[in-house]
């Protein structure tokens, strides 16, 4: 995935390494498709040049099943700023201070927050570009639902 062609809703798709389990049971396989779109695309030229990339993924298939997936992002090993991923999720109010350098070394201090929806992993990169390497291992959590 480039940052130079990736739009807001485009599908993205990853394919699944280690089966997820529950009660000793394999509900998700290794091999499964999991699908899902882009969320964001930002490109921010100040403090620094950088992007922002978001991912959810929403859903999956394998051999002739497919459902619904809720999960939320746990760590990367993409090569990315910032400590990797800022964390998706309303309730999480992730607040990052964005440093802003003016010409007279005067200084001011910028919240950026991330507002995503639960289950969005919000890369960021700093450069004009990015992108998300084949191969790139992103570990998600599942979510427990309770019965209502």
């Amino acid at each position: 995935m480039d940052s130079a062609a990736a739009r807001v809703g485009d599908p993205v798709s990853a394919r699944v390494e280690t089966a997820a389990s529950a009660r000793h049971r394999v509900w998700l396989p290794e091999g499964a498709i999991l699908h899902g779109r882009v969320r964001r695309v930002e490109k921010f030229a100040s403090p620094a040049e950088s992007v922002l990339i978001g991912l959810e993924f929403t859903g999956f298939s394998f051999e002739n099943r497919r459902g619904g997936l809720f999960a939320d992002f746990q760590r990367t090993d993409a090569k990315t700023s910032m400590d990797g991923v800022l964390p998706g999720g309303a309730a999480s109010g992730y607040t990052t201070q964005l440093l802003h350098m003016g010409m007279e070394q005067s200084t001011s201090i910028e919240a950026f927050t991330n507002r995503e929806l639960p289950g969005v992993a919000t890369f960021h990169f700093p450069g004009k570009t990015a992108r998300l390497q084949p191969g790139t291992e992103i570990v998600w959590k599942t979510r427990k639902f309770a019965a209502p």
